[in-house]
């Protein structure tokens, strides 16, 4: 994925190297920011308002937090982030985190390196689940069941023991 990446980009007229370094060192350049960039998954989605956001985005936080390895300091994402603090209901709290969303787009500091809207769940065709699942859930473990007649199925079939 990093040659794919560095590839095109040396395609488009940058100049790259790629350092590979073991845990240790990766640890010692993440907390003295000794990169110019970062592969990191560490700008999870936010789903809710909260102290965590200041961790990640937050300016006075941005000089030490391991959670915000490119130290964005921006006080328009801090105005926000207060202002998503004293949201009283759900739809306030929703426009909040929209906003933050695109001042942090507008940020430029993270380059998306791909997204697929859907989950693969691979599994025998023996689970049922409701037709209606909550929000973001993958619809597995917690909410299939065994469909007997189907496993019985599979099981005369030689395909399950």
């Amino acid at each position: 994925m990093h040659d794919t990446y560095a590839q095109n980009l040396t395609q488009i007229g940058v100049d790259v190297k790629l350092d590979k370094v073991d845990p240790a060192q990766y640890t010692d350049r993440r907390r003295e920011r000794d990169f110019d960039m970062l592969y990191s998954t560490t700008y999870d989605p936010f789903l809710s308002t909260g102290g965590g956001l200041s961790q990640m985005y937050g300016s006075q936080e941005a000089e030490f937090s391991l959670f915000n390895p490119a130290g964005l300091a921006s006080p328009l994402v801090d105005a926000i982030i207060e202002a998503s603090f004293v949201t009283d209901n759900q739809a306030d709290q929703d426009v909040a985190l929209r906003a933050l969303d695109r001042a942090l787009r507008y940020e430029f500091f993270v380059v998306p390196t791909g997204y697929i809207a859907d989950y693969w769940v691979a599994a025998y065709d023996m689970y049922r689940h409701p037709e209606t699942l909550p929000p973001y859930a993958l619809g597995y473990l917690d909410f299939w069941w065994i469909d007997p007649d189907r496993e019985a199925d599979l099981k005369s079939k030689g395909i399950l023991k």
